[in-house]
C-alpha cells in the first residue's frame, strides 16, 4: 500500500521562525550594526578629532617655542647692555669723583662744589625742596641725614635750631666716604688750599677756619668737618 508524506511530527521544531532565534538574529544583526557604525563612522570621528587637537597643541606649542628663543634672545641681548651700561656708570661715577675731588670746595664759602644749595640760617624745609625724597633721611626731627648726593662727601647732617617755620639749619656735617680712594691727609690739604693757613687749637689735630660766608670750618677728623656761623663752636670744641 502507497504511502503519502510524513506529515511533521507535532514534536519537531521550526527553528528558522522560532521567536527566540528570531529575536537573537534580530540583535545580532543589531549588534554587527552597531558595531560596524562604531568602526566606521563614531571612531574615525574621534581619531579626527584627537589628531586635530594633538596638531593644535603642536602649533601652539611651536608658536610658544618660537616666543621663548626670541625672550631668550631678548634677555641676553639686555644682559649685554645692562653690562655695557654698568661698565659706563662706574666710567662716570669714577670721573665726577674726580673731578670733585679736584674742585672740591666752592671758593673760600666753605661749601663743597654741589652742596651750597642749603646754607647755615637756611629754613629746615629747604632740606627737602632740593634733595630727592629718598635721600633724605628724617627719622629725628632735630636733624636730617643726606646720603649718596656727593661722590666725596657722601653723608651730610643738617642740624636744626628753632621750631615749626622757624627751624632753620644751625651747623652742618659734611662727611667723607670712609671707603673713597683719597690719602689721609686729602681732606687738610684742601682745606688748606682752600682757606690758608688754619688756627690752631690746644688740642692736637684741632683745626679751624674762617670763610668768606660768615662760618668758620671746624675740622678734627681725617674725614669730616663742621661748618658754623661765626662766633660759634661745637660742644666738643676746646676753649682756646
Amino acid at each position: 500500500m502507497a504511502s503519502g508524506p510524513v506529515p511533521p511530527s507535532s514534536n519537531s521544531i521550526d527553528w528558522k521562525n522560532h521567536p527566540v532565534v528570531i529575536a537573537a538574529l534580530a540583535s545580532a544583526g543589531t549588534l554587527a550594526l552597531t558595531l560596524t557604525i562604531g568602526k566606521e563612522v563614531i571612531l574615525p570621528t574621534y581619531l579626527q578629532s584627537y589628531s586635530n587637537e594633538i596638531a593644535d597643541l603642536k602649533k601652539t606649542a611651536a608658536v610658544h617655542e618660537a616666543e621663548l628663543k626670541t625672550l631668550r634672545g631678548e634677555k641676553t641681548q639686555l644682559i649685554v647692555e645692562k653690562s655695557s651700561l654698568d661698565q659706563r656708570l662706574s666710567t662716570s661715577q669714577k670721573k665726577l669723583f674726580e673731578s670733585e675731588k679736584a674742585n672740591l670746595f666752592l671758593g673760600s664759602t666753605g661749601y663743597p662744589v654741589g652742596l651750597a644749595a642749603v646754607r647755615v640760617g637756611d629754613p629746615a624745609s629747604k632740606v627737602e625742596a632740593i634733595f630727592p625724597q629718598q635721600a633724605v633721611d628724617k627719622a629725628d626731627s632735630e636733624y636730617y641725614i643726606v646720603t649718596g648726593q656727593n661722590s666725596v662727601f657722601n653723608r651730610i647732617v643738617y642740624y636744626f635750631e628753632g621750631n615749626g617755620r622757624e627751624k632753620t639749619v644751625s651747623h652742618i656735617s659734611f662727611n667723607a666716604d670712609y671707603n673713597s680712594s683719597f690719602h689721609r691727609e686729602f681732606l687738610q690739604h684742601k682745606l688748606l688750599d682752600s682757606f690758608g693757613t688754619p688756627k690752631l687749637w690746644r688740642r692736637k689735630e684741632f683745626f679751624s677756619w674762617s670763610t668768606s660766608s660768615r662760618t668758620v670750618v671746624f675740622k678734627s677728623s681725617d674725614s669730616n668737618y663742621i661748618l658754623m656761623p661765626a662766633g660759634s663752636s661745637p660742644g666738643y670744641w676746646p676753649d682756646s
